[in-house]
């Protein structure tokens, strides 16, 4: 026999929930499956040189083909540029990133959006 206590009731409810929906702790749609907080959204461009011979790698990121991806909020994410080819030099970030080296950390407790510019060698972008 089930008693009428709240922990009882609570611990039905969840059950329930858990049977129809799949998970007790899942909330609205931004937040992830397992309860944890929102996704956050990764999203790269690449710009200049031509798309196989530029790359961005990272979590869940490998731009040109994949260039967004969402992520648990906080998650700490490296971005790398590889220009690829000989010909093709990495420029720098901007957007979320700054800066002229190949690297660029960020932290996703908000959406970011980061574009990585590439130019022939020799041609000032």
């Amino acid at each position: 026999m089930l008693r009428n206590g709240p922990l009882r009731w609570s611990t039905l409810a969840c059950l329930a929930l858990f049977l129809s929906a799949g998970n007790c702790l899942k909330k609205d749609s931004d937040d992830t499956p397992s309860g944890g907080g929102p996704t956050r959204t990764l999203s790269v461009t690449v710009t200049g040189c031509e798309d196989s011979s530029r790359m961005v790698t990272g979590t869940g990121i490998s731009c040109p083909d994949d260039c967004s991806e969402g992520l648990a909020n906080g998650t700490a994410v490296t971005l790398t540029a590889d220009p690829d080819a000989p010909a093709c030099v990495f420029q720098g970030w901007s957007g979320d990133c700054t800066g002229s080296g190949t690297t660029c950390n960020l932290n996703m407790d908000a959406d970011r959006n980061v574009t990585a510019a590439f130019d022939y060698f020799g041609i000032e972008a």
